[in-house]
C-alpha cells in the first residue's frame, strides 16, 4: 500500500501532491478527532476509531504524524505544528505500545536523516519535543474527564500479562511467516 501510494504520488505535479497531501492531512485529524472523542466523551479507555484495534489506529495516525514532525522540525509552519499536536494526542490516546514504539523509531529515523542533511538544530527537536508533550497532555486530560470513566482502562496485571503473552504470539507469527513469506495470512485471518 505504501508502495503504491508513492507510486501514485510521484506521477502527480506539484499542485497535485500538495492537495492530495492536503486531503490526507484533513482525513488523518478527523481520524484523530474521532479517537480523541471516543476517549474524552464516550468513556472508551483506548482509542480506535471505526478501527478494529488501536494499534492499526495508531499505525494510521504515524503515518501522518511522523512526516507532519518531521516538516515541523524542518521549520514548515502554518497549520502543521497543530495537526502534529492532534495527531500525538491521538497517538497518545491509543494507548499503542506498537504504536509509540513505531513513534520512536520515525521520530529517530528522522533526526538521523536530519543530522546527516546537517539540519538538525536545537530549536527544531525543543518545538518537536513540546508538541509531543502537548499531544500527551490533551490525551491525559480527556482520559481523566468524568464522562471518560464508563471504561475502566487496563490494570498493570493486565497489561504484564499481555505483554508477556505477545512472546507466543511473536513464535506464531515467526511460523505463519516462514510458511507464507510473501502473501503472508491477511488482515484479521491471523490465528
Amino acid at each position: 500500500l505504501l508502495i503504491v501510494a508513492f507510486l501514485v504520488a510521484s506521477t502527480l505535479v506539484d499542485r497535485a501532491q500538495k492537495a492530495a497531501a492536503s486531503a490526507a492531512l484533513i482525513l488523518g485529524a478527523m481520524l484523530a478527532a474521532w479517537g480523541l472523542l471516543q476517549v474524552g466523551l464516550s468513556g472508551i479507555s483506548r482509542a480506535h476509531a471505526f478501527l478494529e484495534t488501536p494499534a492499526t489506529y495508531a499505525a494510521i495516525i504515524n503515518l501522518l504524524l511522523v512526516p507532519v514532525l518531521a516538516l515541523v522540525f524542518l521549520g514548515k509552519r502554518g497549520a502543521l505544528p497543530l495537526v502534529a499536536v492532534m495527531l500525538a494526542a491521538a497517538m497518545f490516546a491509543g494507548l499503542s505500545r506498537g504504536g509509540l514504539l513505531a513513534l520512536a523509531a520515525g521520530l529517530g529515523f528522522t533526526v538521523i536523516g536530519a543530522r546527516r542533511a546537517r539540519l538538525l538544530k536545537t530549536r527544531a527537536v525543543e518545538i518537536t519535543i513540546a508538541l509531543l508533550a502537548a499531544g500527551w497532555i490533551i490525551a491525559t486530560v480527556l482520559r481523566a474527564l468524568p464522562s471518560s470513566q464508563t471504561e475502566a482502562a487496563p490494570s498493570v496485571e493486565v497489561r504484564a500479562e499481555s505483554s508477556l503473552s505477545r512472546l507466543e504470539l511473536y513464535a506464531q507469527s515467526w511460523a505463519a511467516w516462514r510458511e507464507r513469506p510473501f502473501t503472508g495470512t491477511g488482515y484479521l485471518t491471523f490465528r
